[in-house]
């Protein structure tokens, strides 16, 4: 699928009210070179995550400044995936061996897409490790990325010296942060996530929109909101912070709201039934099994909580993060994402270190109206100068520039 540039002045001034002056020309500027050249972009699976859906809005602002991009994804049998989702396990640093049956189940997969992707581009960019592989098959005048989404920093061994023999074929390799990842053998780029203002799960929503939504839930606004969202979430450390929270709402008057967001049984998060097990049928506690397209529902959330917890997990930079700060709310995350993130305690967002820390966060926040307005302003304001699409799209053309004028 190609997107054909069109309504360029009409989508890039779209941005300019949120993003720092200048930045819209430098975009322009940055791309005048670029103008006619073509990226791909190459997933094992389609557009339904954070990632893949930013990807593609990455595209599209590509598109209204001349550059085309493509998308494809990979086609496998379930051994593929069985073998891709023991590779992803071993990468976190979750298992330390993968079978040679499991290797040769990924290499023979590989390979057939191989013959049926059509793989030449001025840039193909890899996302993840299910489809790095394919670069056995790059042609000589394609630029080949690696786009890494994940935490590889703890990965095992094994699996660090089977990415080595793929890496150093790419001409680049790309993650979201410094500490996510050993040494490698090619050119290292660090390129943060963003989020998109426009999106719906981003853009302002008035008051009438979101009690409209919540009423629509079965959550009533008759108490500060604490709002959970579960994702690829350590179960242990998921369960541990709902008990904490739901013990903390016997103290304060509050709503608990658990939002289960397109979660899948494998991808390790906490199971349905665990969850309903864990808040039942108790009083001020609403449990949301949402899909990964609820995005007007997952926004209206955000803006209508007091405090948005996010569970102590390990992985990669969580977009849902950074959408919950650039809606001015106050976030509780964890050490990793204070690590990666540049949230400073008590004044753009709080770094708890434990489940007892993050509720006692939750307390002083829910105690505290001005900290709370404080706290979200800056989170805002952290997000508005760092985080934007605008940004993204800039590092990756000054890095299609220097893959272009340098060769790496």
């Amino acid at each position: 699928m190609t997107a054909v540039p069109q309504g360029k002045e009409s989508l890039l001034e779209a941005y300019r009210a949120f993003c720092a002056p200048g930045a819209v020309e430098e975009l322009e500027r940055l791309a005048t070179s670029l103008a006619g050249r073509s990226v791909l972009h190459l997933y094992s699976h389609g557009f339904g995550d954070d990632r893949t859906r930013m990807v593609h809005r990455l595209g599209s602002i590509m598109a209204s400044l001349g550059i085309y991009p493509r998308w494809d994804v990979l086609v496998g049998t379930e051994e593929f995936f069985e073998a891709v989702r023991t590779l992803r396990e071993g990468l976190l640093g979750r298992v330390g061996v993968v079978s040679p049956r499991i290797m040769q189940a990924y290499q023979d997969c590989l390979r057939g897409n191989a013959g049926r992707i059509y793989l030449e581009a001025d840039y193909v960019l890899v996302h993840d490790f299910q489809p790095f592989g394919l670069v056995e098959w790059r042609g000589k005048d394609s630029k080949w990325i690696w786009r890494c989404h994940h935490d590889l920093s703890h990965a095992a061994p094994a699996l660090r010296r089977f990415c080595l023999n793929y890496i150093r074929r790419y001409d680049a390799a790309v993650f979201s942060h410094p500490k996510f990842t050993h040494k490698v053998p090619v050119p290292l780029s660090v390129i943060a996530p963003s989020i998109d203002p426009l999106h719906e799960r981003n853009h302002q929503l008035s008051p009438v929109q979101i009690e409209r939504i919540l009423t629509r839930l079965g959550i009533p606004q008759d108490r500060p909101i604490v709002l959970v969202v579960l994702r690829e979430s350590a179960a242990r450390q998921s369960a541990s912070l709902l008990d904490a929270l739901q013990a903390l709402g016997k103290r304060l008057p509050l709503r608990l709201v658990v939002a289960r967001a397109g979660i899948s049984e494998i991808e390790g998060g906490l199971p349905l039934e665990e969850i309903r097990r864990r808040v039942g049928d108790r009083a001020g506690v609403h449990l949301l099994n949402l899909s990964s397209e609820s995005h007007r529902e997952l926004n209206a959330l955000g803006r209508a909580a007091h405090v948005c917890v996010h569970t102590l997990h390990e992985g990669g930079l969580e977009v849902s993060v950074l959408e919950d700060l650039w809606r001015g709310k106050p976030v509780i995350a964890g050490p990793r994402i204070g690590r990666v993130i540049p949230v400073v305690h008590g004044k753009t967002g709080f770094v708890a270190r434990s489940v007892t820390e993050s509720v006692l966060c939750t307390e002083r926040v829910l105690k505290d109206s001005e900290l709370a307005r404080r706290v979200g302003e800056g989170a805002h304001e952290l997000i508005r100068e760092r985080y934007l699409i605008t940004r993204h799209v800039r590092d990756y053309l000054m890095l299609f520039r220097r893959l272009t004028e340098t060769g790496r």
